[in-house]
This record gives structure tokens, sequence and C-alpha cells, in this order.
């Protein structure tokens, strides 16, 4: 079992516990540091998520995100695992780290004064119009507007894997490489409380850049929204990339440092496997395959209130500004929403265990994602409720799916994320390391692209987003249940593993 990253034993500079802090006082040299590389990284996903969803939306139309998760993101991801659980035999985690993120820094400056000011000379427009006639049917529209916005749909793909590979994967692993299990009930609910803040900052400065009227001459008012937007998370990238290297260079580094875990040494000591032998070590692992099943429930769910709801926002706030101004408004009001539930979730995980904090996700999710569908399918009660609002259906319906978001995504992040991290925690170094990369990078995004092949399935076969709203409810009740009885299995072979009640 991992040591915590501070020894209980020492008291003189503790304290005391609090409900709503309960750090230690030496614990704070590697808990604020940390603190800081998350909030960064929710503050960068943020903007980028907003950036990708308004250039894809406003361009295309929201069926194109289900061809783009499923036939780029998924691949890419993979891609990237192959690359690590290779890499990570030969080359240290921290160089992997610095590398990665770097890289990350780089697209995003050469996206926002290269790739996007130069789109109309770089996007096949002629050859796009061919193939449009050619196939000549509206569910082909998705796949060749991948195509046609070719510089837009890799930083879709791009901004996605920021979250899957430096959030999910990389802090987390460092998060479970230096925490134990009795800890972490500490510490991964102030992780989220105080990480999600960065949804707040993030939302401000959206709403800040697109009340900006652009500059004089300026055909595309978004380009230099966009610029600014992009140059602020690659300075964060820049200061996430200082924050982890003072961790390893004055907590991680050399003698074991108020009772902090020497990670490098702890990392270096571990046994190598190939790709292959990791893949199948996954594949017999009963409690590994528990815990993607948990994941692939989430992306699947997800994804599909997710193109709902996206869609009538896209009705409402038809154009890139609008709709991101819009989504700074909900990020301002989800960062703080999710800083609350935290609190609320941070005690309910001390408080009731594991189970009854990892099963509350599944209900708010699936459960506001079931209202959704039925607003959708049954719109007369629906109009007769915006007439005495004094307001219109659409408004109505864009107004209970934010709502819908704020709250699952809160407890999603308040629980599901916290609770799915500490069932890693207990297990060896190889299995939080491939594993966790195979769940976390490849698992979490099999689910977004399962729901995306359902949705392109349906598409396909029944018709537009506007009219998919009933199959979607069957869908989300089928996977809801599955997800519970994921929660009660693994909740039984969490506490045999980690040898006492949690």
């Amino acid at each position: 079992m991992p040591s915590s990253f501070i020894d209980l034993k020492q008291t003189s500079d503790r304290p005391i516990r609090t409900v709503f802090w309960p750090i230690y006082g030496a614990e704070h040299r590697a808990f604020l540091p940390l603190t800081l590389i998350i909030f960064l990284t929710l503050f960068n996903y943020t903007i980028v998520r907003s950036i990708k969803d308004a250039c894809i939306i406003t361009n295309s139309g929201v069926e194109t995100l289900t061809f783009i998760k499923f036939w780029l993101t998924v691949p890419a991801l993979f891609a990237f695992f192959v690359f690590y659980t290779k890499a990570v035999n030969y080359v240290k985690k921290t160089t992997l780290f610095y590398g990665i993120v770097s890289g990350f820094l780089l697209f995003f400056l050469l996206f926002a004064w290269v790739l996007y000011p130069h789109r109309e000379l770089l996007h096949p427009t002629v050859t796009a119009d061919a193939l449009h006639a050619m196939f000549n049917a509206d569910w082909a529209d998705g796949i060749v507007d991948i195509y046609r916005y070719w510089t837009l749909s890799l930083f879709f793909v791009v901004a996605e894997m920021w979250n899957s590979v430096v959030l999910l994967f990389l802090f987390w692993q460092l998060a479970n490489s230096i925490t134990a299990v009795q800890d972490a009930k500490r510490f991964y609910p102030h992780f989220v409380f105080l990480g999600h803040f960065g949804l707040f900052a993030a939302g401000v400065v959206l709403r800040v850049v697109t009340s900006q009227s652009a500059g004089v001459g300026c055909v595309d008012p978004w380009e230099p929204m966009l610029r600014v937007l992009l140059t602020v998370v690659s300075i964060n990238c820049g200061i996430i990339l200082l924050t982890y290297w003072a961790l390893q260079r004055y907590v991680f580094a050399g003698k074991r440092v108020s009772g902090f875990v020497n990670v490098s040494q702890a990392a270096a000591a571990k046994p190598k496997m190939s790709l292959k032998q990791s893949i199948c070590f996954i594949l017999r692992s009963r409690y590994l395959a528990l815990i993607a099943t948990l994941v692939l429930c989430y992306g699947i769910s997800m994804n599909l209130i997710d193109v709902l709801r996206k869609h009538q926002i896209k009705l409402q706030y038809p154009t890139a500004q609008d709709y991101a101004s819009f989504m700074g408004i909900l990020y301002m009001v989800l960062g703080l929403t999710t800083c609350v539930v935290v609190l609320v979730g941070g005690n309910m995980l001390r408080q009731v265990g594991w189970r009854r904090a990892a099963l509350t996700t599944p209900i708010v999710l699936c459960g506001g994602g079931l209202l959704l569908c039925l607003c959708i399918i049954f719109t007369g009660p629906v109009e007769a409720l915006s007439v005495l609002l004094g307001t219109t259906p659409l408004f109505l319906i864009v107004a209970i799916a934010t709502g819908e978001n704020v709250l699952s995504k809160s407890v999603k992040y308040a629980l599901f994320d916290p609770t799915k991290e500490m069932t890693y925690i207990p297990l060896d170094e190889e299995s939080k390391t491939k594993g966790k990369a195979a769940i976390d990078m490849f698992g979490m995004r099999l689910g977004k692209s399962c729901g995306s092949l359902i949705q392109q399935a349906l598409f396909v076969f029944v018709g537009p987003a506007s009219v998919i709203a009933p199959y979607s409810f069957c869908i989300l009740v089928l996977s809801m249940a599955v997800w519970i009885w994921v929660v009660v299995c693994l909740h039984k072979r969490f506490e045999a593993l980690h040898g006492e009640r949690v």
C-alpha cells in the first residue's frame, strides 16, 4: 500500500482538523502546488472546450461532434496510450510530463497564430463540396465536414485529449502515487474544490473576452478573441510546467522531506512490461474491468445527453461569439456550484462512505438526462410553462438543459472523480500506471465513442438530433441500471483489496 505524502506521526505543526479544511500544516507543501496544477488544468480545459464546441457546432453542426469523437478522438487516444505504455518503460515519468504538456503548449500557439487565421487557405472547400455532392445524404454531412474543416477538427481532438491526458491521467497518477486511501478522503475532495474555481475564473475570462468588440477592419470578430484565449491557455501550460518542476525539485527529489514520498525513486523500482503484456494484464483483472465499465457507463450517458443539450444551445445561440459568451456564464455558475457541492460531497464521502457517494453520480446525471429527454419529447407542457413564465419554449429547454449540466457536472467532479481515483490507490505501481492509462485515456473516450456510435446509427436510421430523444431516453435507462450494478460490485472488491470498510 502506498504511503501517505505526510507522515501521520508528525503532529508538531498540525492545526486542529476542521470539517471544511482537514489539511495539516506540513501537507500544504505538496497539497497547494498540486491544487494549482489542477486549477490551471481545469481552467485550460474550460477555455479550449468552449472554443472547440463553438468552432465545430457553429461551422458545421452538433451531429459532426459524434463523428469526430468516434473516428478521430478515440484513435488518437489509443495511439497516445500505445506511445505512453512503451515510453514509460524507457523514459522517466517526469520527462514524459514535461514533453506532453510542452506539446500541448506549442499546438495551442500554432492554432491561434497560424492554423486558424489561415483556415480559408488550408480548408479543402472544393473537394469537400465534391464529396458532399457524391454522398448527397444528410447523415454524411458530419463526415464530410470533418474533412472540410480539418483544422477545427484537429483542434477538437487535441482539446479533448487535454482533459484525458493531463487531468485524468497525469495529474491523478501523480496524486495517487503519493496518497494513501485514508488520506484521499481528505485530500481529493479539496483538490476538486479548489481546482474548480478554475471553471469560474475561465468563465469570467470567456465573458470578458467575448464581450469585447473586434478591431477595425476585422472580418471575423471571433478570431482575435480566440487568439487572446489560447495565448492565456499557453501561458498557463508554462505555469503548470514550472509548478511540476518545483514539486520535483523541492518536494520529491533526493531524501524524503517532511514525510513526503520519494516518487521518482519509487517509480524507478517498478517492473517493466511490454504493451502486449500490459493489455493482457488489464484484461485479466476483474477489478480493473469494473473500473473500466464504470467509466464506460459515464462516457455513454454523458455523450448522449451532451449532444441533445448542445443542439438546443446552438439553436438559441447560433454564432461562435454568442455561443462562447453563453458558455462563459455557464462555467461561472458551474464553477461556483461545483465548489459548494464539493464541500458537501467531501463530507458525504467521509460520513456515508464510498458506495453511497459513488451511487450519487449515476442517479443525478442519468436522472437529469431523462428529464431533458422528456422536455424535448413532450413539447406541450413545455410550451404551456413558457407562456406562464413569459419566455420561449426553446429558452426554457436551454435553461433546463443548463441546470441539468451544472448539477450533473458538479456531482461528477465532486463525487465521481474522487471515488473513481480512490479505487486505484490499493493497486500495485504497474496497475496504477498502465491500467489507469488504459482506463482513463482510452476507456473514457471509448464510452463517449460508444455513445457517438449509437447516435451515428440514430442519425442515419432515425433522423437529426431533434428527433432522437425517445431513443436516447431508453438507452439512458439501461446505462443507469448497469452503472448502479457496477458500483455495488466494485465496492465489494475495493473493500476486500483495501482490507477495511471504505
